[in-house]
Parts: structure tokens; C-alpha cells; sequence
């Protein structure tokens, strides 16, 4: 069955990036980090957990709106075509926002050389339109059609309802790129509290979006997801934003 080949691919590869990572660390724990200066003040245990339960719960609490989409969008008008949609729709979405994820790392490394915040910000714009641009040719061409149709497999029916709800997710890869500059900017200066407060809003305004869709109910279950989503993740990357800037200056 696909699902148990699924759950297998996924538990398989996430297997083999943890071997391939602690090799890959390995000789430079052994090596510059073991003749690293000392970092003062010493990391204590309570410096530690405040620095790192607030980005633990961060993917705890973003996780929650996957399920309560699904539960959601089984509620709403043609549930079962907009489920067998979500997951091919969203998994090409994701794909593109993944590299706006990486950005984060980026911001967290560099942001204290000097002129990095202007040209991380000029990086994030390109970044932020190029990838939501690809989605928008993907959305607007026949080329959505082919993806959908041919390598994702969809049955002709369903293949017009993933298109249109393609425009309906053209933010999203934008909003990632900008997510991760603001994020990266409070784990940067050790103010991670602000990203798992940006993570409950997206929680709070998603739930919202989706039970108004419920309540509605004149409107695919599909699409009212995507919007959810959208309006979550723009919430999140405005109260990053007012994080980043309302508080303690970045360090140079």
C-alpha cells in the first residue's frame, strides 16, 4: 500500500541524513571546534533551555495545524477531492518554500558581518519573488496541468481543482523567505521566545480561517485550506517582523 511505502521512504531517509550528518560533524568536532576558544559567559543549563524550549515548541505547535486542516477541510464542500488534492498541492508548495527555509541558517550565521543585514534583506526580496514567481507560471501555464496530471498522477477531474488552487498558494513561498529573515534574526540575538509567539499566531489565525470556512460552508474544502494557510503564515512573518525590530538591536 502507498502509505506504508510512504512512511517508510520518509523513516529511511530521515535514518540516512542523521548517519550522513554526525559523519559529516564528526571530524569538525574533533577538529576546529575542540580548539575553539571559550565562549564567555559559560552556557549554563538555564541559559541553554531558554534559549532552546521556545524553538522546540515551535514545530510542536506548527505541526497542530496539519490535522486540523484535514479535519477541517473534511467538513467543507467536495472534502473528499480537495483531500486527495492537498497532499500533491501542498507538497509542491512546500517545495518551494524549502528553500526559503534555508535562509534562516544564513541570517543566523552572517548577520554580524559587516553590510550583512542591508544584503540579506536585497537577498530575501529576489528570493522571496523568484520562488513565488515560479509558483505564479506554474499557476497561470500548462505547465500546472502537466505536473499535476502527468507526474503527480491526478485523475482530468481533479486536475482543475489543484490548478486553481495553485493561485491560491502563491504567497506562500515568499512568506517563507521572509519568515526566515526575521527568524533568523531572533535566534540570531537569542530571542527565541518570538518565534514560538509568531508560530501561536499562525496556529490561532489558521484555526480561525478554518472554522469560518465550516461555519460558511459554500466553499471547497481546498481552497479555504490554502487561504487558511496563507493568512497564517503572512500573520507569522508580521509578528516576526514586529519581533525583530521592536527589540534589541541586532548584533553587527
Amino acid at each position: 500500500p502507498g502509505i506504508a511505502v510512504g512512511a517508510l521512504a520518509v523513516t529511511s531517509s530521515v535514518v540516512a541524513e542523521a548517519i550522513f550528518a554526525g559523519l559529516c560533524a564528526r571530524p569538525v568536532e574533533r577538529g576546529m571546534l575542540r580548539l575553539a576558544p571559550e565562549i564567555s559567559p559559560p552556557l549554563t543549563q538555564k541559559r541553554f533551555l531558554a534559549f532552546y524550549i521556545p524553538l522546540m515548541l515551535t514545530p510542536l505547535i506548527a505541526f497542530l495545524a496539519m490535522p486540523l486542516s484535514s479535519a477541517a477541510i473534511s467538513r467543507m464542500p467536495r472534502a473528499l477531492e480537495s483531500l486527495a488534492v492537498w497532499p500533491a498541492l501542498t507538497g509542491l508548495v512546500f517545495t518551494l518554500r524549502s528553500v526559503g527555509f534555508a535562509l534562516n541558517e544564513v541570517v543566523v550565521s552572517m548577520l554580524e558581518r559587516p553590510g550583512a543585514a542591508p544584503a540579506l534583506r536585497r537577498f530575501t526580496g529576489i528570493l522571496a519573488a523568484t520562488t513565488s514567481g515560479i509558483l505564479l507560471v506554474l499557476a497561470v501555464t500548462p505547465l500546472g496541468h502537466a505536473w499535476f496530471g502527468h507526474v503527480a498522477g491526478l485523475p482530468p477531474t481533479l486536475v482543475a481543482l489543484a490548478t486553481i488552487g495553485l493561485l491560491f498558494s502563491i504567497p506562500m513561498p515568499g512568506l517563507s523567505a521572509i519568515q526566515s529573515l526575521f527568524q533568523g534574526t531572533l535566534v540570531h540575538d537569542h530571542r527565541t521566545r518570538g518565534v514560538t509567539e509568531s508560530v501561536a499566531v499562525l496556529l490561532l489565525v489558521t484555526g480561525a480561517t478554518l472554522v469560518a470556512g465550516v461555519l460558511f460552508g459554500r466553499v471547497p474544502g481546498l481552497y479555504v485550506g490554502l487561504v487558511a494557510f496563507v493568512l497564517g503564515n503572512g500573520a507569522q512573518a508580521g509578528w516576526l517582523m514586529a519581533r525583530a525590530q521592536g527589540g534589541a538591536p541586532p548584533r553587527r
